[in-house]
């Protein structure tokens, strides 16, 4: 058995073949820290007079775990006047509209839109207070 001073060391072993697994290696790296990424909850920026509903509700927020976008909070019309409730920024927006399934009180039925330019909005029901809590979508 030769002694550890007279073992060649791994590159001279497998010379250009260690340096492609090092660089795929590192590939893979990256490729991990950008798609577990989390920003950690952010507090919306309401818009037009939307509030938060308050209560044991959180604050409309949104979060980024890799491509993964999901919302949480309640919202009310208050003052409302248009039906932007906030915009998302550039990294958080859908690669197409979503419109995703919203709990609402039964005053009026609510559907709401995630446009691709991050404007997050309701259509329908804008009475009524919801919930955001639950809905995902991909940046993708």
């Amino acid at each position: 058995m030769p002694s550890p001073s007279s073992t060649p060391p791994v590159h001279a072993l497998f010379g250009a073949r260690m340096t492609e697994l090092e660089q795929q290696l590192a590939q893979i790296n990256a490729w991990i820290r950008t798609f577990s990424a989390d920003s950690g909850w952010v507090n919306a920026t309401l818009e037009h007079g939307w509030e938060n509903l308050g209560g044991a509700y959180a604050l409309i927020g949104y979060r980024k775990i890799g491509n993964i976008v999901l919302l949480r909070g309640g919202v009310k019309k208050g003052g409302a006047s248009a039906t932007t409730l906030f915009t998302l920024p550039k990294g958080f927006r859908p690669a197409y509209q979503e419109f995703p399934a919203v709990g609402a009180e039964l005053s009026a039925p609510t559907e709401l839109i995630i446009k691709t330019n991050g404007e997050v909005e309701a259509l329908f029901g804008t009475s009524a207070n919801f919930v955001l809590s639950s809905i995902t979508f991909t940046t993708d």
